[in-house]
């Protein structure tokens, strides 16, 4: 599952989230309706694209940069290890 939404924060590294937590990770689902083992990023309210202004995301799973400097890719990756690591430990 890391890799999977790893994947998509590299695919998407132009666009920098902002937002990356738990409930904005969803389940890919077939054309039956079925979950076909992806997940996919949703709810690119506060994205952008390059460094944006710092305050944005929600506190819990933003970066130190993000809340104090400027946000970049990394700080998506912080948001999304953070993430996994209080929805699984």
């Amino acid at each position: 599952m890391v890799k999977n939404i790893g994947e998509g924060i590299d695919v998407n590294a132009r666009i920098h989230h902002l937002d990356l937590k738990p409930t904005n990770i969803f389940l890919n689902e077939d054309r039956h309706g079925k979950w076909n083992g992806e997940l996919v990023i949703g709810d690119f309210g506060i994205a952008e694209n390059g460094s944006a202004d710092h305050g944005c995301g929600t506190g819990g799973f933003a970066s130190p940069e993000q809340i104090v400097t400027d946000a970049c890719q990394e700080a998506d990756i912080y948001s999304m290890a953070k993430g996994f690591l209080l929805t699984y430990f």
